[in-house]
């Protein structure tokens, strides 16, 4: 009898049968791959891509981004006056923009600068140089641009730099211009300071 049992016992028959056993009883199957049920430890194996929401998440668990640091320390600055008038080889500062380091790891700031710069009064041109600077470390190296403009034609220029590392605490971001030719006079306008804070690492 047995072995006539076990001549009609075929995979297709064993499943069958199971899955009749679950419909009638209302039970569930259910495999697990990695962790088991019940030690509250999920693993990577166990979700299914793009299954996980936020609504799954506890957001108060998750820590900060390694690779960046809060979005609070970016910002955009304006001018600091209508127009920006230098008369020299000195620079004057036309636009800037707060960025505060929390306590911990230095960090450094991709900036961001924009200015127009047009002829001043009967000048057929305007020369002159741009640049982004820091209150704290001068200069933002190879931010040094020349500018010009015939008359009647204003011009846009952008500058981008990274600033070396920055200890906590504020620091003042800025873009600055000059008039570089006594002949040649050169205003600016528009001035507008961009930055975001970035890791050190």
């Amino acid at each position: 009898m047995l072995q006539q049992v076990s001549r009609r016992l075929t995979y297709a028959n064993v499943v069958s049968t199971l899955g009749l056993f679950l419909v009638l009883t209302g039970g569930t199957a259910m495999a697990v791959n990695g962790s088991l049920p019940g030690q509250n430890t999920v693993g990577s194996k166990d979700i299914i891509n793009n299954e996980v929401t936020g609504a799954d998440v506890n957001e108060s668990t998750l820590g900060k981004v390694p690779s960046a640091l809060t979005a609070t320390l970016g910002g955009r600055g304006g001018p600091t006056q209508d127009t920006c008038n230098p008369n020299s080889a000195a620079f004057e500062t036309c636009a800037t923009v707060g960025l505060t380091v929390p306590p911990g790891p230095e960090a450094r700031a991709l900036v961001f600068g924009h200015v127009r710069a047009f002829a001043e009064g009967f000048s057929s041109e305007g020369l002159g140089r741009c640049r982004l600077s820091t209150n704290t470390l001068g200069p933002i190296s190879d931010t040094d641009v020349s500018v010009g403009a015939p008359a009647g034609s204003p011009k846009f220029f952008n500058l981008v730099g990274v600033v070396p590392l920055l200890g906590p605490g504020a620091h003042t971001l800025r873009i600055e211009c000059n008039d570089n030719d006594s002949d040649f006079n050169i205003d600016y306008d528009r001035a507008s300071v961009q930055v975001i804070g970035l890791a050190a690492g």
